[in-house]
């Protein structure tokens, strides 16, 4: 390959390289651990309510901005799947007090259920806020699939979505 072809590529290779590709997400195909959690109204989630959809979980904490700030988008989506029996969005927070909790959704417009997680993020690898994660229960044992730090829009999950579902 001739030298100005080469010096010609490199531009290229270094952007293909350093491009946040499928917008940040990651594609992690882990099995999920085990789990139990609370909601902030005191009902049980485990791992087995994910079988058979196909889910969206949010970690997140009241005293991050970014997770606050993208709780309207959240809340969309969360709209806009919640009559779907294959999809489903659970919210996980890793504060520790559920009655800060249940005060800061006090007069907001989001309404989706809330969950008690901090013990959860460590075994789920999240270090950082706000992190998605998309986990496949439709066949076995759920398996997280795709992972992304930081803030999204509900397009970009919807489209994440339909991009697994339309995978067997």
């Amino acid at each position: 390959m001739s030298r100005l072809l080469r010096i010609a590529l490199v531009p290229a290779l270094v952007s293909l390289a350093f491009a946040q590709s499928d917008e940040g997400w990651r594609r992690v195909d882990v099995a999920a651990p085990k789990f139990e959690v609370q909601s902030t109204g005191g009902d049980k989630l485990t791992e087995q309510a994910l079988k058979g959809k196909v889910t969206v979980v949010d970690f997140w904490a009241t005293w991050c901005g970014p997770c606050v700030q993208e709780l309207p988008e959240l809340a969309k989506f969360s709209g806009k799947m919640k009559d779907r029996k294959d999809v489903a969005f659970l919210s996980f927070s890793v504060d520790d007090d559920k009655a800060a909790i249940a005060r800061f959704f006090e007069g907001r417009k989001e309404k989706f259920p809330v969950y008690l997680a901090a013990s959860l993020a460590d075994r789920m690898d999240v270090m950082n806020f706000p992190t998605k994660l998309i986990i496949d229960g439709r066949k076995g044992s759920p398996t997280i699939r795709f992972r992304k730090e930081g803030t999204i829009e509900a397009s970009e999950l919807e489209a994440r979505i339909v991009e697994l579902l339309a995978k067997p």
